[in-house]
């Protein structure tokens, strides 16, 4: 298992005048955390992936719709 903590306040972000969280953050056509957890893609079909998140805003919509399309 593979286990992705997400639990960070990203206070540095939010003082730099971003208002979304880093994972969230846009970096070119795919977003910050579609780059980091395509770093494990060779594990996709092999492993069970657990995301620990605040569960506020729209974080578990967001992170459905990108798991659904890295193919997890």
């Amino acid at each position: 298992m593979i286990v992705i903590p997400m639990m960070g306040k990203g206070l540095r972000f939010r003082q730099a005048g971003y208002s979304l969280p880093k994972y969230m953050l846009q970096i070119g056509k795919k977003s910050a955390f579609s780059y980091a957890v395509s770093s494990f893609e060779r594990y996709f079909s092999s492993d069970k992936f657990l995301f620990i998140c605040p569960a506020e805003g729209n974080t578990i919509a967001f992170l459905e719709e990108e798991i659904k399309s890295l193919g997890i």
